[in-house]
């Protein structure tokens, strides 16, 4: 019975930081918006989209992070601060930490889905 507690409470707060995180990205959109038509392929073959021919100039060889920083908004004091890092091709990086730690917050930074407060990011081709 105390396993299968402590099991629910750490399934639980999983769960509280996702449904957090989603809730964050959801942003108010005006009703047109969220109406507005858009095709549906649902028994139709997909439309043919082009292929773009990629060359050595297209490949990321470095990646250089210095000072970045991301605070969500709000007084939650969540975010990423002061991060630097270096990530050459061919390298394998693991970043590790407890839930909340700011994993998925450093990932969505890098990607530019979120916007940085402070810091740069460099990639070098």
């Amino acid at each position: 019975m105390p396993i299968d507690l402590g099991a629910f409470i750490g399934d639980y707060k999983t769960q509280e930081v996702s449904i957090n995180r989603m809730v964050e990205l959801i942003h108010p959109e005006p009703p047109s918006l969220l109406v507005e038509h858009h095709p549906v392929y649902e028994r139709h073959p997909l439309p043919d989209l082009p292929v773009l021919a990629k060359t050595d100039a297209h490949r990321l060889h470095r990646l250089d992070v210095r000072g970045l920083t991301y605070h969500y908004p709000g007084d939650s004091g969540r975010g990423i601060e002061n991060v630097n890092l270096t990530l050459e091709r061919g390298s394998f990086t693991v970043i590790t930490g407890r839930i909340g730690s700011g994993k998925s917050t450093l990932a969505r930074a890098l990607m530019g889905l979120l916007p940085k407060e402070s810091g740069e990011i460099f990639s070098r081709l």
